[in-house]
């Protein structure tokens, strides 16, 4: 009876413990993390070839695509998309004329591209330096077939053929050979359809310094003009609230999108003297156009608002163009977008 009355007891006092225990607050409680904010996994990032700066990883083996784009001055108030691209070649090829090679990393981002023209041997080479897919409207019959045939290659001509499918006539007031245009989407689909190879791993250019370190040039370099002849050049005037050069006309007028209306700016213009002769050939496709030598010579580079001497060189038809500081030393560059006009030895290049 007594060991009943103990055991009685026992189970009493517990259970006063334990309603004890819960008033006093002892209850055990699951964490209240619903004021917690979890944060969003870092995207994964690999570096723009073109430019040095971010882009998400799967970009990281993407082929360049270049464009040649109409500069005729009657129709540059029709160019769109030229302040999207990564890199913009400026190169002479007839007649004091000049025309753009665009080139990207990501084409299926690009909007409407254009207005697209023919081909030549300057913008073939400059672009298979970059082991990228060359995207034209036409071409120079002679020196760009003969091109193609020694390098084995093939490149993606909208204005014919198979191709046509992926660029489309738009009037803009202008003749019917300054209408072709193509957009990024576009591009990307007639790759796919096609087959084309948009992957590789040969993506190397130049060295870019960190997105975080930049250099500034001591010598002044605000302003430049380009005069690739009396009637054609481009201007660039540095802009200290984007950190960029605002691309100008010849006339300092600022270049101006087509459809945006957006200017165009690059955190990197260089200017590279070079020897640009008449091609030496005869017979139906004696039309002026001219040789720009890419061999290599002497330049500027402006970054910043200010502006250093540089050299280039070109080794071979397969390797893009690259630069070294004018001692010789290994160059490095602000890590952005470049604008690089290749220009003859005798013309004139003004800088304030």
């Amino acid at each position: 009876m007594f060991v009943l009355a103990k055991k009685i007891l026992a189970m009493v006092l517990c259970l006063c413990m334990v309603l004890l225990f819960a008033a006093c607050g002892g209850e055990s409680k699951p964490a209240d993390t619903s004021s917690v904010e979890s944060e969003p996994p870092k995207p994964v990032t690999a570096i723009n070839p073109l430019t040095g700066l971010e882009m998400d990883l799967s970009l990281a083996e993407n082929k360049a695509t270049a464009v040649t784009i109409n500069n005729l001055n009657s129709a540059q108030k029709v160019q769109t998309g030229l302040g999207k691209f990564d890199v913009v070649y400026e190169a002479p090829v007839e007649g004091g004329i000049t025309r753009l090679l665009a080139l990207t990393n990501n084409i299926s981002a690009l909007p409407q591209i254009g207005t697209v023209r023919s081909a030549r041997q300057v913008f073939l080479e400059l672009a298979y330096g970059h082991n990228a897919n060359y995207v034209h409207a036409g071409y120079d019959a002679y020196h760009f077939h003969q091109l193609k045939k020694r390098l084995g290659v093939d490149t993606f001509d909208i204005n014919t053929g198979r191709y046509s499918n992926y660029g489309f006539r738009q009037k803009n007031g202008l003749a019917s050979e300054h209408t072709m245009y193509t957009s990024g989407e576009k591009l990307a689909k007639g790759f796919s359809d096609l087959g084309w190879d948009t992957k590789t791993t040969d993506n190397k250019w130049i060295n870019f310094l960190a997105a975080d370190e930049t250099k500034t040039p001591t010598a002044p370099g605000n302003s430049v003009k380009v005069n690739f002849s009396a009637s054609y050049g481009t201007n660039f005037t540095y802009n200290t609230e984007t950190g960029k050069y605002t691309k100008q006309f010849k006339d300092g007028k600022n270049w101006t999108d087509y459809l945006t209306g957006e200017t165009a700016e690059f955190t990197n213009v260089y200017v590279l003297y070079t020897t640009v002769t008449a091609h030496n050939c005869t017979g139906t496709d004696n039309k002026g156009h001219r040789d720009v030598k890419l061999s290599g010579g002497n330049g500027y580079y402006f970054t910043k608002g200010g502006c250093e001497e540089i050299t280039w060189s070109k080794a071979s038809t397969g390797d893009p163009i690259t630069f070294k500081n004018s001692d010789g030393t290994a160059f490095s560059a602000n890590a952005g977008n470049s604008y690089i006009c290749l220009i003859d030895t005798a013309m004139e290049v003004v800088i304030d």
